[in-house]
């Protein structure tokens, strides 16, 4: 991709996990730039969000991949994206209720990805939503399941970021997660006491993101590609943003507070 086909021309960028907390944050902040971004996301036909959101992205002018994943490699064959955002992830609770377990969606889904990437769009870059504290992936299911997608795009050909938040909470976070709001409570009164004392790297560590901060943040590392494939700024094509980094760097993406 040369300077001039990228000013000219949208960049498809499909988005897995699209009807989640961080999926949903990135397609809110790339819907507008419409002229910059052709927005592919995909949700199962069985999802419980399917008609609400599906409703959503067509009126935004959206591309909508509404298909079970039985079906989906021949469709991302087709499509041949730019940009693979992946934001995919279940939780205990769908898990017991038969929606796959962390090795089924968390890592085989993100392998599934990974593999189409390399075969279809080996040009592309991927932008995978992981988790802090990956390196306890031993002890722990869901970190596992992420720390082997970690290391599938180690062991890639792909361009790709490694994004690693902690608490992901605010208005957006439509699921019921009880824990997770009595934790979000207690971070943000935390957060502003350890802002109050001037200790910024010790706020960063218990401050939870939001999903529009999410967004914004996917669409920064998307930009250093567009930037980095045109000639003007030379990135580091295989990018890990641990917490603070990514909180420093949304500091200057965003008046964040």
């Amino acid at each position: 991709m040369n300077q001039a086909n990228t000013q000219a021309s949208t960049l498809k960028v499909w988005v897995a996990g699209a009807s989640g907390f961080c999926g949903r944050g990135a397609i809110a902040a790339l819907a507008r730039c419409p002229k910059r971004y052709e927005i592919l996301p995909h949700i199962r036909p069985s999802s419980s969000r399917f008609s609400k959101l599906s409703e959503a992205w067509q009126q935004q002018g959206l591309q909508m991949i509404g298909t079970e994943w039985s079906e989906v490699e021949a469709v991302f064959k087709h499509q041949q994206p730019e940009v693979i955002i992946s934001a995919l992830g279940t939780t205990k609770k769908h898990a017991r209720t038969g929606g796959g377990s962390y090795q089924d969606v968390d890592e085989g889904l993100n392998l599934r990805l990974i593999e189409w990437a390399q075969t279809y769009s080996p040009q592309a870059h991927f932008i995978y939503i992981s988790s802090m504290g990956v390196q306890w992936g031993r002890w722990n299911a869901y970190l596992r399941a992420r720390m082997h997608v970690e290391q599938a795009l180690h062991t890639s050909s792909l361009s790709y970021t490694i994004i690693r938040p902690g608490l992901l909470s605010g208005a957006s976070r439509d699921e019921k997660r009880t824990l997770e709001s009595i934790s979000s409570v207690f971070s943000h009164a935390l957060t502003k006491l350890y802002t109050s004392l001037g200790l910024k790297k010790q706020a960063y560590k218990v401050r939870p993101l939001d999903a529009p901060e999410m967004g914004s943040f996917i669409k920064a590392c998307i930009d250093d590609f567009i930037l980095d494939t045109s000639g003007e700024l030379t990135a580091e094509r295989q990018k890990t943003y641990e917490l603070s980094q990514l909180y420093e760097r949304l500091e200057k993406e965003i008046d964040l507070v």
